[in-house]
Protein backbone atom coordinates (compact mmCIF):
# COMPACT_ATOMS: atom_id res chain seq x y z
CA UNK A 1 0.00 0.00 0.00
CA UNK A 2 2.52 2.25 0.74
CA UNK A 3 5.00 1.63 -2.45
CA UNK A 4 1.41 2.29 -4.25
CA UNK A 5 0.81 5.64 -2.54
CA UNK A 6 4.88 6.52 -3.41
CA UNK A 7 4.86 6.09 -6.85
CA UNK A 8 1.25 7.65 -7.36
CA UNK A 9 2.58 11.00 -5.59
CA UNK A 10 5.70 10.98 -7.66
CA UNK A 11 3.93 10.87 -10.78
CA UNK A 12 1.71 13.67 -9.69
CA UNK A 13 4.76 16.14 -8.78
CA UNK A 14 5.87 18.47 -10.75
CA UNK A 15 8.84 17.93 -13.39
CA UNK A 16 10.05 21.63 -12.90
CA UNK A 17 13.45 20.97 -14.13
CA UNK A 18 12.43 19.84 -17.62
CA UNK A 19 10.35 23.06 -18.14
CA UNK A 20 13.69 24.84 -17.06
CA UNK A 21 15.84 22.78 -19.40
CA UNK A 22 13.24 23.97 -22.23
CA UNK A 23 13.14 27.52 -21.14
CA UNK A 24 17.30 27.29 -21.03
CA UNK A 25 17.32 25.79 -24.45
CA UNK A 26 15.06 28.43 -26.13
CA UNK A 27 17.60 31.55 -24.49
CA UNK A 28 20.73 28.85 -25.49
CA UNK A 29 19.29 29.34 -29.57
CA UNK A 30 21.08 33.25 -29.04
CA UNK A 31 24.42 30.67 -28.86
CA UNK A 32 24.40 30.25 -32.59
CA UNK A 33 24.20 34.36 -32.89
CA UNK A 34 27.41 35.93 -32.76
CA UNK A 35 26.33 39.18 -31.14
CA UNK A 36 24.47 37.09 -28.34
CA UNK A 37 26.87 34.16 -29.18
CA UNK A 38 29.00 33.24 -26.48
CA UNK A 39 27.18 34.66 -23.74
CA UNK A 40 24.18 32.57 -24.49
CA UNK A 41 26.39 29.01 -24.82
CA UNK A 42 25.73 28.70 -20.89
CA UNK A 43 22.06 28.60 -21.66
CA UNK A 44 22.44 26.00 -23.95
CA UNK A 45 24.91 24.13 -21.56
CA UNK A 46 22.44 24.63 -18.28
CA UNK A 47 19.08 23.71 -20.93
CA UNK A 48 21.31 20.76 -21.79
CA UNK A 49 21.54 19.19 -18.25
CA UNK A 50 18.41 20.35 -16.68
CA UNK A 51 16.64 18.18 -19.80
CA UNK A 52 18.27 15.28 -18.93
CA UNK A 53 17.55 15.23 -15.61
CA UNK A 54 14.29 16.08 -16.17
CA UNK A 55 13.72 13.43 -18.79
CA UNK A 56 15.64 10.94 -16.38
CA UNK A 57 12.42 12.03 -14.08
CA UNK A 58 9.74 11.70 -16.75
CA UNK A 59 11.19 8.03 -16.99
CA UNK A 60 9.76 8.08 -13.41
CA UNK A 61 6.93 8.96 -13.85
CA UNK A 62 7.51 12.47 -13.32
CA UNK A 63 5.46 14.44 -16.16
CA UNK A 64 6.63 16.94 -19.03
CA UNK A 65 8.18 14.04 -20.80
CA UNK A 66 8.25 16.03 -23.93
CA UNK A 67 9.42 19.44 -22.86
CA UNK A 68 12.57 17.05 -21.38
CA UNK A 69 13.04 15.88 -24.97
CA UNK A 70 12.81 19.33 -26.62
CA UNK A 71 14.79 20.64 -24.51
CA UNK A 72 17.49 18.41 -25.03
CA UNK A 73 17.64 18.45 -28.63
CA UNK A 74 17.23 21.89 -28.44
CA UNK A 75 20.18 22.93 -26.27
CA UNK A 76 21.93 20.07 -28.07
CA UNK A 77 21.88 21.66 -31.12
CA UNK A 78 22.39 24.97 -30.12
CA UNK A 79 25.90 23.99 -28.46
CA UNK A 80 27.47 22.20 -31.11
CA UNK A 81 26.05 25.06 -33.61
CA UNK A 82 27.17 28.07 -31.58
CA UNK A 83 30.60 26.56 -30.78
CA UNK A 84 31.48 25.47 -34.40
CA UNK A 85 29.74 29.80 -35.38
CA UNK A 86 32.00 31.56 -33.04
CA UNK A 87 34.71 29.57 -33.61
CA UNK A 88 34.79 30.18 -37.20
CA UNK A 89 34.79 33.85 -36.57
CA UNK A 90 38.45 34.02 -34.90
CA UNK A 91 40.23 32.30 -37.74
CA UNK A 92 41.98 35.06 -39.24
CA UNK A 93 42.69 38.73 -38.51
CA UNK A 94 43.73 40.23 -41.75
CA UNK A 95 41.61 40.53 -45.51
CA UNK A 96 39.12 43.01 -44.52
CA UNK A 97 38.90 46.45 -46.88
CA UNK A 98 39.41 49.00 -44.21
CA UNK A 99 38.12 52.55 -45.03
CA UNK A 100 39.50 55.06 -42.54
CA UNK A 101 38.22 58.53 -41.98
CA UNK A 102 39.35 61.66 -44.00
CA UNK A 103 42.36 63.32 -42.34
CA UNK A 104 43.80 59.84 -40.93
CA UNK A 105 47.78 60.42 -40.79
CA UNK A 106 48.71 56.75 -40.90
CA UNK A 107 47.17 53.87 -43.08
CA UNK A 108 50.37 51.62 -43.55
CA UNK A 109 49.03 48.38 -42.23
CA UNK A 110 46.12 49.49 -40.66
CA UNK A 111 43.75 47.44 -38.82
CA UNK A 112 46.29 45.44 -37.02
CA UNK A 113 46.80 44.97 -32.86
CA UNK A 114 50.07 47.37 -33.54
CA UNK A 115 48.06 49.93 -35.67
CA UNK A 116 44.18 49.98 -35.19
CA UNK A 117 41.97 51.57 -37.59
CA UNK A 118 40.56 54.47 -35.85
CA UNK A 119 36.80 54.74 -34.76
CA UNK A 120 34.81 55.59 -38.02
CA UNK A 121 36.44 53.31 -39.92
CA UNK A 122 34.41 51.25 -42.54
CA UNK A 123 35.64 47.66 -42.30
CA UNK A 124 34.30 45.54 -45.37
CA UNK A 125 34.58 42.03 -46.05
CA UNK A 126 32.12 39.99 -48.04
CA UNK A 127 28.44 41.19 -47.90
CA UNK A 128 28.79 43.24 -45.15
CA UNK A 129 30.45 46.80 -43.81
CA UNK A 130 30.37 47.32 -39.93
CA UNK A 131 31.30 50.91 -38.52
CA UNK A 132 32.19 51.17 -34.57
CA UNK A 133 30.46 54.53 -34.35
CA UNK A 134 31.55 55.35 -30.54
CA UNK A 135 33.00 53.42 -27.71
CA UNK A 136 31.29 54.57 -23.98
CA UNK A 137 31.32 53.82 -20.52
CA UNK A 138 28.41 53.06 -18.25
CA UNK A 139 28.15 52.60 -14.50
CA UNK A 140 25.39 50.04 -15.40
CA UNK A 141 23.65 47.87 -17.86
CA UNK A 142 19.59 48.71 -19.03
CA UNK A 143 18.87 45.66 -16.27
CA UNK A 144 20.61 47.65 -13.66
CA UNK A 145 23.67 45.25 -13.48
CA UNK A 146 26.93 46.28 -12.32
CA UNK A 147 30.63 45.54 -13.45
CA UNK A 148 32.83 43.83 -10.56
CA UNK A 149 35.06 45.81 -8.78
CA UNK A 150 38.01 46.41 -10.92
CA UNK A 151 35.64 46.65 -14.36
CA UNK A 152 33.79 48.43 -16.20
CA UNK A 153 31.03 48.28 -18.70
CA UNK A 154 32.45 49.41 -22.37
CA UNK A 155 29.11 50.37 -24.68
CA UNK A 156 29.68 49.78 -28.11
CA UNK A 157 27.57 51.47 -30.72
CA UNK A 158 27.87 50.27 -34.48
CA UNK A 159 26.44 50.04 -37.55
CA UNK A 160 25.98 47.32 -39.90
CA UNK A 161 25.25 47.95 -43.85
CA UNK A 162 24.43 44.76 -46.22
CA UNK A 163 26.48 45.14 -49.23
CA UNK A 164 25.52 41.15 -50.54
CA UNK A 165 23.05 40.74 -53.64
CA UNK A 166 21.16 37.66 -51.95
CA UNK A 167 17.16 37.84 -52.86
CA UNK A 168 16.41 36.48 -49.82
CA UNK A 169 19.14 39.11 -47.69
CA UNK A 170 21.01 38.55 -44.84
CA UNK A 171 20.50 38.91 -40.94
CA UNK A 172 23.97 40.60 -39.54
CA UNK A 173 26.76 38.38 -38.09
CA UNK A 174 28.92 41.43 -36.52
CA UNK A 175 31.38 40.43 -33.66
CA UNK A 176 33.03 42.23 -30.73
CA UNK A 177 35.70 41.84 -28.57
CA UNK A 178 37.72 43.91 -26.47
CA UNK A 179 41.65 42.92 -26.09
CA UNK A 180 43.47 44.40 -23.46
CA UNK A 181 46.73 46.06 -23.27
CA UNK A 182 48.45 42.70 -21.84
CA UNK A 183 46.49 41.13 -24.82
CA UNK A 184 43.89 39.60 -23.08
CA UNK A 185 40.61 39.03 -24.73
CA UNK A 186 37.05 39.68 -23.17
CA UNK A 187 33.95 39.15 -24.53
CA UNK A 188 30.21 37.66 -23.53
CA UNK A 189 30.98 34.53 -22.10
CA UNK A 190 33.86 36.28 -20.07
CA UNK A 191 31.51 38.78 -18.38
CA UNK A 192 30.49 38.33 -14.72
CA UNK A 193 26.83 38.21 -15.82
CA UNK A 194 24.58 38.46 -19.12
CA UNK A 195 24.81 42.81 -19.74
CA UNK A 196 22.03 44.06 -21.66
CA UNK A 197 23.03 47.40 -23.22
CA UNK A 198 20.12 50.26 -24.13
CA UNK A 199 19.52 50.61 -27.98
CA UNK A 200 20.84 46.67 -28.30
CA UNK A 201 22.17 46.22 -31.72
CA UNK A 202 20.08 43.84 -33.72
CA UNK A 203 20.84 40.71 -34.78
CA UNK A 204 17.93 38.97 -35.83
CA UNK A 205 16.45 41.30 -38.60
CA UNK A 206 16.87 40.78 -42.42
CA UNK A 207 18.08 43.37 -44.38
CA UNK A 208 18.51 43.65 -48.35
CA UNK A 209 20.98 45.20 -50.12
CA UNK A 210 21.66 49.01 -48.92
CA UNK A 211 20.11 48.33 -45.65
CA UNK A 212 21.77 49.34 -42.40
CA UNK A 213 20.95 48.23 -38.57
CA UNK A 214 22.46 50.62 -35.85
CA UNK A 215 22.80 49.57 -32.11
CA UNK A 216 24.98 48.75 -28.79
CA UNK A 217 26.68 45.51 -27.63
CA UNK A 218 28.35 46.12 -23.96
CA UNK A 219 31.35 44.19 -22.59
CA UNK A 220 32.61 44.50 -19.07
CA UNK A 221 36.70 44.93 -19.49
CA UNK A 222 39.36 45.49 -16.73
CA UNK A 223 38.86 49.45 -15.75
CA UNK A 224 42.69 49.66 -15.78
CA UNK A 225 44.14 51.65 -18.82
CA UNK A 226 41.50 50.71 -21.06
CA UNK A 227 41.35 53.37 -23.32
CA UNK A 228 44.78 51.35 -24.29
CA UNK A 229 43.36 48.44 -25.43
CA UNK A 230 41.63 47.40 -28.75
CA UNK A 231 38.49 46.24 -30.39
CA UNK A 232 38.70 43.47 -33.07
CA UNK A 233 35.95 43.62 -35.28
CA UNK A 234 34.18 40.77 -37.62
CA UNK A 235 32.44 42.18 -39.80
CA UNK A 236 30.42 38.77 -41.06
CA UNK A 237 30.10 35.39 -40.12
CA UNK A 238 33.50 34.08 -41.79
CA UNK A 239 34.91 37.14 -41.88
CA UNK A 240 38.70 37.93 -40.81
CA UNK A 241 39.05 40.05 -37.68
CA UNK A 242 40.25 43.98 -37.48
CA UNK A 243 41.32 45.86 -35.01
CA UNK A 244 39.72 49.07 -33.90
CA UNK A 245 40.70 51.78 -31.64
CA UNK A 246 38.61 52.22 -28.94
CA UNK A 247 38.83 56.22 -28.76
Amino acid sequence: MSNNYNIATESRRGNGLAIAGFILAIFGIGSMIPLFGLGAIPFAVLGLIFSVIGLVQARKGAPHKGLAVAGLVISGLSLLIGIATNAALGTSDTGNIVNAPMGTADTTGIGTRENPAPLGSEITDGDWTVMVNSVTTVDEDSWGSFPEAGYVLLVINLTATYIGNDADGDTPWANVEYVSPSGNTFNSLSSSTMFIPENQFDSLSRLFNGASTTGNMILEVPAENWQQGTLRVSPGLFSSATFISVH
